[in-house]
């Protein structure tokens, strides 16, 4: 059972998939990177700059012409928070 769920009365749940692969180059998806809570500026810190190369060097091994394809999955849950 996912963490969440213990709170949630669910009402449903849908994946879904790209129907083709999405392309980003390298330095466009570190940026996007740090969109998200593990990885924000503020949690970073003075760290920001190497976690950027480091990222970098490691996606431009798996980047063709510095540009990555990859398929999009996404899983939406919808239900209610159960009451206390």
């Amino acid at each position: 059972m996912r963490s969440y769920q213990s709170y949630l009365n669910l009402h449903g749940s849908e994946h879904f998939v790209s129907e083709r692969p999405f392309e980003q180059n390298v330095e466009d998806f570190v940026s996007c990177q740090h969109s998200r809570d593990t990885f924000a500026p503020s949690k970073l810190g003075d760290r920001i700059a190497r976690f950027d190369a480091e990222l970098s060097e490691l996606l431009r091994s798996y980047s063709n012409d510095d540009r990555l394809s990859f398929v999009v999955c996404t899983r939406i849950v919808w239900g209610e928070i159960k009451p206390i």
